[in-house]
């Protein structure tokens, strides 16, 4: 965490600057509040921020704790590479968190991406789908197998824009979630080593490197939160389908409603008697 001083505490205490460092890490911190831009040629993933997000969560593997959603982050190209992550994220209040079960990247067209989604959804059990909708992707997306694959599971349609550079939710935003360990790397085992080594490759020269199509998927995932969490349905919740204290499963407006009605007849019964 943050250990500064506060010099202007009347509008900036030390707690509300420690919650910015907590939301944009050490880099854009310093950046804004301390007049310490990055050197050119410094990296916006230093190595000991990735290092210390490495688990021994084993490759696949979900991690403890409720409240995650299975998703695949997809980042395509007919010509170049495609990339994805699968992994499970959970978005409470303003806190995002990721857990990362696989990472891939090939150079392939529709056609391997199409088996690549089918396999995913085999093995991992993914529900939702995060893709960026883009001129290269539009064959893809416009196809009757996606419309299809919509009806199925819950795609979030991404598009990248002026969001890549956003100060507090943008691409290098992600710095910062490294650094406080809101990312989980499984490096338990080799399977998740291999997979985790994927992303770091292009993290450890980042953004001097034109491949960073993992980095991208692993974005999306983070742009997209608000998308990503788990819904109750309204009906469900006035039913009191989703309330475990209530077995009989009629929800508290029911039963108020039907207490309110006893005690007017209550109250009726003592008028006759009186």
């Amino acid at each position: 965490g943050w250990e500064g001083e506060a010099l202007w505490t009347a509008p900036w205490p030390k707690e509300r600057l420690a919650r910015q460092h907590a939301t944009m890490g050490s880099a854009l911190f310093d950046c804004m509040y301390q007049q310490e831009p990055l050197a050119e040629g410094e990296l916006t993933f230093p190595p000991a921020i990735i290092d210390r997000c490495r688990s021994q969560r084993k490759g696949g593997q979900a991690p403890s704790g409720e409240g995650w959603i299975r998703v695949a982050s997809v980042d395509p190209s007919p010509t170049m590479y495609n990339a994805v992550i699968v992994a499970d994220v959970r978005y409470e209040g303003d806190q995002w968190q990721c857990a990362i079960l696989d990472v891939e990247s090939w150079k392939g067209g529709e056609a391997p991406l199409r088996r690549a989604i089918h396999r995913w959804r085999r093995e991992y059990r993914i529900t939702h789908l995060v893709i960026e909708d883009s001129a290269v992707s539009k064959t893809l997306l416009d196809s009757e197998w996606f419309h299809e694959l919509e009806s199925q599971l819950t795609v979030v349609r991404h598009r990248t824009q002026e969001n890549k550079n956003h100060q507090l939710w943008g691409v290098e935003s992600l710095a910062s979630d490294f650094e406080y360990r809101r990312i989980d790397l499984p490096c338990g085992d080799e399977v998740g080593r291999a997979a985790t080594e994927v992303l770091v490759k292009e993290l450890r020269v980042y953004p001097h490197h034109k491949v960073f199509d993992t980095i991208m998927a692993l974005w999306f995932l983070k742009w997209n939160r608000k998308s990503l969490r788990v819904k109750v349905r309204k009906l469900d919740h006035f039913r009191g389908l989703n309330r475990g204290p209530n077995a009989s499963g009629r929800s508290w407006i029911a039963k108020r409603k039907q207490d309110e009605r006893k005690k007017k007849l209550t109250q009726v019964s003592s008028i006759d008697l009186t």
